[in-house]
């Protein structure tokens, strides 16, 4: 009965060692994510790791929710987030062809005047940009 329980020990610290090291690797990689998002130079690298964050954070709903509708939040999340930054998508790749570069600073060089080369729609160029911003980052007013 001894030997039961000892064996019994030895498999939840071993499960327990292998789901933690998952969950390390999952927010480790959306740190590493984050590093990239804010250290990149080019539109689309930021664009990019911007999205690929989603995946380990879907990983940590899905795998460490302790929500039973966690599968639904899940595919929420995915689906709110990726159509909300379709959008801020249009506009890069539109700064991008009308800039000619994807870095930041030779866009910022290039656009002294701000959003005036969007002519009448900077305006809505500017929100579209804002609320794409506000559905990535976790903003009240922006997620069900």
């Amino acid at each position: 009965c001894k030997d039961l329980y000892l064996s019994e020990k030895v498999t939840q610290k071993n499960k327990i060692k292998s789901t933690s090291f998952g969950f390390e690797g999952a927010v480790l990689i959306v740190f590493m994510c984050c590093i990239a998002v804010f250290s990149s130079k080019n539109i689309f690298c930021f664009y990019v790791f911007f999205e690929l964050s989603l995946l380990p954070t879907l990983w940590l709903i899905l795998r460490w929710g302790n929500n039973p509708e966690r599968l639904q939040a899940g595919v929420a999340i995915i689906l709110y987030t990726v159509c909300g930054s379709i959008p801020l998508l249009i506009i890069l790749i539109s700064s991008y062809l009308w800039f000619g570069t994807p870095e930041f600073l030779r866009i910022k060089l290039r656009s002294q005047d701000g959003l005036k080369h969007y002519r009448r729609y900077a305006g809505l160029v500017w929100v579209i940009i804002v609320i794409g911003f506000f559905i990535k980052l976790p903003v009240f007013f922006f997620h069900s």
